[in-house]
């Protein structure tokens, strides 16, 4: 139930956009890239929600790079092109952390790095942010605890005590010391924007956007990409 991955789709492969694999240990890692062509731009590192897969992102990938950005989707294990792999919290953290390890070693140092994360990868881009990595981090409908969330899903059952996965930003959040955005929409009902507004109380540096009448998966829905010209406006 947490990792609803959707049926496998390739990404494209032509410049600008580059594939990225590699190893975190236990498995293959996978990312989406497009590298920016200045050597001191900033790289917009993202980790999608879980109904979505890199391939999904493309358009983004494109735009960033259009706009003198780098941009990386990392791939989960269990999605996309690593849907022969489990996805697990630590998994995933796995996986990410190999990444950027990969980006630094070509030459993208952790100065350049803007973290981003949507919905279920909120929770993975404050986890690397904790690790020492990135200097500004987005994070788009984020929750509070996947512990947060699931008991609200589910009102009966005892989510802290059935749930593995975690994914605890409220615990980490007091320790991110670098500058962070959080967007929500006002009429999200599966993250309530009530959990976006007390994580900006938490981190030390946290700027709190909220859209009026968007829900979970409508922030990028209208015409003059408000959120993504944001985005880069704080990336740069």
């Amino acid at each position: 139930m947490l990792y609803p991955a959707p049926p496998r789709v390739e990404p494209p492969k032509e410049p600008p956009l580059e594939w990225l694999r590699g190893h975190d240990g236990e498995g293959d890692t996978f990312a989406l890239c497009a590298f920016a062509s200045a050597p001191t731009a900033p790289t917009l590192v993202h980790f999608h929600g879980n109904g979505d897969q890199v391939s999904y992102l493309e358009r983004f990938a494109r735009s960033a790079h259009a706009q003198g950005l780098g941009y990386c989707a990392v791939e989960y294990p269990g999605y996309g092109m690593l849907s022969h792999r489990s996805p697990s919290e630590a998994s995933l953290y796995r996986a990410a952390e190999a990444t950027l390890r990969q980006l630094e070693q070509r030459g993208i140092s952790r100065s350049r790095i803007v973290l981003s994360g949507q919905s279920l990868g909120t929770g993975v881009a404050t986890e690397m942010a904790t690790r020492g990595w990135g200097t500004k981090l987005v994070l788009l409908s984020p929750y509070t605890s996947m512990v947060d969330v699931a008991q609200r899903l589910v009102v009966v059952l005892p989510a802290s005590l059935l749930l593995r996965d975690r994914f605890d930003t409220r615990a980490k959040a007091p320790s991110v010391r670098i500058p962070v955005m959080i967007v929500h929409g006002s009429d999200d009902t599966l993250i309530p924007v009530e959990m976006g507004r007390g994580l900006s109380r938490l981190f030390p540096r946290a700027r709190f956007v909220e859209l009026a009448g968007r829900g979970h998966n409508d922030l990028f829905a209208d015409q003059t990409q408000l959120v993504w010209r944001q985005i880069v406006q704080f990336a740069r």
